[in-house]
């Protein structure tokens, strides 16, 4: 391959909200001609193929792990290391195969950075949410969120410190702290949200490039849409995302607070929660396992989320004020960056009782909000998204084709 068209290895995390953000990416550099090829799990195989890319299927383990949602960052930390201890060996072996000029590695994918650095090949790092660093969420409520975590995650916290003892021991790579491992940073870093979204952005220097999304404005109009017989009124969008979406309660909930609703209130509820779960449903009520979400935000007035990153995004960029009930992860961070932003309010408690929810939808419909996410989701379509990506990672392929005769001439 020249310098221009490199041939480049991704290592992806298999979970819809860490590869759906990829798949423009890949699709980008296939169309400038690089040669690329993505790890991944058999069920995400149609969409790898669609971006253009060959596909590499992991180990079984990454199936088997990669779906359990998380209970906590010390249980994400455990499981990254525990899983790069497994599967290391399979990295390196791959990327000896492959040669690529260049590893593209999600955050959430230390094996893959590690291979990369154990061979010496050049490795630009995807964090598909905002770039960890230790003062990212210093408000109040961070911190004691932080102390919670700890506290309860000590186990966890016991059995990642030992993977990264015995990675250190049998590779001489270390997989780094808590929030080292968690970041991700490489040679360089693309951060698909904006330096106005990301918190804290002076705390990382010209290594880390800002690529907003490649998601755009959908229209209204969409068959699935019209099927569905939407009646007039102010629609409501609520969905918890993928890994997140058995919380019969919350649902409940939610139909509880919108029953007087005068539109239409939309629930995506996946496909492991049985409807019969959330009893009789108001006359407002639509209930699907899933609907076509850019065009359901394109109608919406307000949205219920968790707080994923893609989802959030999402909203942002068809200016949707929302309403937070975070589950675990970064979600609580998303929530709080975005209602400190002025785009959307958090929910208190595990469980919000309807009271709650109802005020807190109308206080984000006859708030600023709606405004305020306009304008933070233009930040984020100002970036540049997949093109901007695929620039990054052909400028850090051509370092390499720089520093490699540079070194054979020494």
């Amino acid at each position: 391959m020249s310098p221009a068209q490199p041939r480049v290895c991704v290592f992806q995390l298999p979970t819809s909200g860490h590869i759906n953000p990829l798949i423009p990416v890949l699709a980008a550099l296939v169309e400038r001609g690089c040669d690329v090829v993505s790890t991944s799990v058999p069920m995400y195989e149609a969409k790898i193929a669609s971006s253009g890319a060959r596909l590499i299927e992991y180990p079984e383990i990454v199936a088997e792990k990669a779906g359990l949602p998380p209970d906590g960052l010390a249980d994400v930390c455990e499981l990254l290391t525990t899983m790069t201890e497994r599967i290391l060996p399979w990295c390196i072996q791959a990327l000896q195969r492959e040669r690529p000029d260049v590893v593209v590695v999600d955050s959430m994918a230390p094996w893959g950075r590690l291979a990369a650095e154990h061979l010496g090949i050049p490795c630009v790092c995807s964090s598909t949410t905002f770039v960890l660093h230790g003062d990212l969420d210093d408000s109040l409520e961070g911190k004691l969120s932080l102390v919670r975590e700890i506290a309860t995650g000590i186990p966890s916290l016991a059995r990642y410190a030992r993977s990264r003892r015995r990675i250190r021991r049998g590779w001489h790579l270390d997989a780094g702290g808590p929030v080292d491992l968690l970041a991700g940073l490489a040679d360089l870093t693309i951060a698909h949200t904006s330096r106005e979204l990301q918190p804290g952005p002076e705390h990382f220097d010209e290594s880390v490039r800002y690529i907003g999304t490649a998601v755009r404005p959908a229209s209204p109009e969409h068959p699935d849409l019209d099927a569905m017989e939407l009646p007039d009124g102010p629609l409501i969008y609520a969905s918890l995302g993928t890994l997140y979406n058995e919380r019969a309660d919350i649902f409940r909930s939610i139909l509880t607070a919108l029953a007087d609703h005068p539109g239409p209130v939309v629930l995506s509820i996946g496909d492991r929660l049985d409807p019969a779960e959330l009893g009789e449903l108001p006359a407002n009520a639509i209930v699907r396992r899933s609907v076509p979400q850019l065009a359901v935000l394109a109608r919406a007035e307000a949205f219920i989320t968790h707080g994923g990153m893609n989802s959030t995004t999402e909203g942002l960029v068809h200016g949707v004020p929302m309403v937070f009930a975070p589950q675990t992860a970064d979600q609580p961070l998303v929530a709080r960056r975005i209602a400190a932003l002025g785009a959307g309010t958090v929910l208190r408690g595990h469980c919000p009782d309807p009271e709650q929810i109802r005020a807190a939808v109308a206080a984000v419909r006859t708030s600023g909000a709606r405004d305020r996410a306009a304008e933070l989701g233009s930040s984020l379509l100002a970036c540049g998204g997949a093109a901007a990506a695929a620039d990054v990672i052909i400028e850090a392929a051509l370092l390499r084709a720089v520093e490699v005769p540079a070194a054979a001439a020494a």
